[in-house]
């Protein structure tokens, strides 16, 4: 049997690999939300927050790799619709790789004011902004499945989302985030503003998010999911005629 991350993927497979749909079993991935958990008093809170938006400032947060199948050129490509209508909102962009090209865009669509770079992060320094961030966006271009989402959801930031890949698995539009369409820097933004202009909307959303971290994403569920594929597999190998004069 195969194990996948996504119905995304178990499309993947059978159409690259020519898998039977019937020999391949769906299992998420997972996240430890406890990681995000940490204790920190609101003084120390807002220093964090101090270094990239001002107090009445909207936070958004952008966190992966500089490649183009993660989108963020959409993101980029979206800001100038969101900084029209909501003016005071600050873009944070996690990352390590090459962006040289990416600050140029930023600059010759005059955003830096608006934009921060912040390099490579891990750990309790990523988990922090995380945490003040208003909105976490992930525009991804093809995603088999999206931790980061997952990442975004645990440490209670309203995540939105493009539609590719087993994004949508993940993101339930309009349930536990807000979906855009992939590639599409309008739609993208229009789903940030839904985020940024209705507070309670996104309270709810990300009430929905945690609690279901707590069953389709939980790391010991998972784990009982995965031993039964190999227990069906060990039976089913001792109940066939390949197991005949090897045991």
């Amino acid at each position: 049997r195969v194990i996948v991350c996504s119905e995304f993927m178990k499309s993947e497979v059978n159409r690259s690999f020519n898998c039977p749909f019937d020999k391949v079993d769906v299992i998420f991935n997972g996240v430890d939300a406890k990681k995000f958990e940490f204790e920190w008093d609101e003084m120390e809170r807002a220093r964090c927050r101090a270094q990239f938006a001002l107090p009445d400032e909207k936070i958004v947060m952008y966190v992966g790799r500089f490649v183009r199948e993660k989108g963020i050129h959409v993101l980029l490509n979206a800001a100038s619709v969101i900084l029209s209508n909501e003016p005071k909102t600050k873009f944070v962009i996690v990352g390590g790789g090459n962006r040289e090209n990416l600050e140029k865009f930023v600059r010759w669509y005059g955003l830096q004011d608006s934009v921060t770079f912040t390099g490579f992060m891990a750990n309790r320094s990523l988990h922090q902004i995380y945490r003040i961030a208003d909105v976490a966006v992930f525009p991804s271009l093809y995603e088999p499945f999206g931790i980061v989402a997952l990442e975004g959801m645990a440490a209670g930031a309203a995540v939105v989302s493009s539609d590719a890949g087993g994004l949508k698995e993940v993101v339930l539009h309009d349930k536990t985030g807000t979906l855009a369409y992939a590639v599409n820097d309008e739609s993208l933004a229009w789903a940030v503003l839904q985020v940024l202009r209705d507070p309670a909307r996104a309270e709810r959303l990300k009430a929905a998010a945690r609690e279901r971290l707590k069953t389709d994403f939980d790391w010991a569920h998972l784990a009982l999911q995965t031993k039964a594929v190999y227990e069906r597999v060990w039976s089913e190998f001792l109940q066939s005629y390949w197991a005949d004069n090897t045991l």
